[in-house]
């Protein structure tokens, strides 16, 4: 375990940018997957952890940390964060959750786990430029 960290996990469809922001970050934080990260609900918030499941950075530890925050990735000229109206962000969020299953149950409760998240520890929009500064 990485001893107290946070994580950030940044979240988007297919093109919005995680590989390349995890490449961006790499030598300033510790990467822990850049493409499936595993998020777990404890009783004191939520954990990330590592997965085998990444792209061509290899960037995968078997390691987590404490989440901090969620932000939906979005490239733009500029640079900023923006906080989302809790039901936009659960609607953006829920469709970048990988489900297994298809029945009204599972859906409810990972559409239940969507909506902690946003609640706890909070969902922004990161508006970025793909470089490094």
């Amino acid at each position: 375990m990485l001893v107290g960290a946070l994580a950030y996990v940044l979240c988007g469809p297919s093109g919005a940018g995680k590989s390349t922001a995890a490449g961006l970050s790499a030598g300033r934080a510790v990467v822990l997957s850049d493409e499936l990260p595993a998020l777990t609900r404890l009783d004191s918030g939520w954990k990330v952890s590592g997965t085998p499941f990444h792209s061509d950075l290899r960037a995968a530890l078997p390691e987590h940390a404490t989440l901090a925050r969620l932000a939906l990735l979005e490239q733009s000229a500029r640079v900023e964060m923006a906080e989302l109206p809790p039901a936009q962000a659960v609607r953006r969020l829920y469709a970048q959750v990988f489900r297994v299953g298809s029945d009204a149950r599972r859906h409810a409760r990972w559409l239940a786990l969507v909506a902690g998240l946003v609640r706890d520890p909070g969902c922004g929009l990161l508006r970025f430029r793909r470089e490094s500064s």
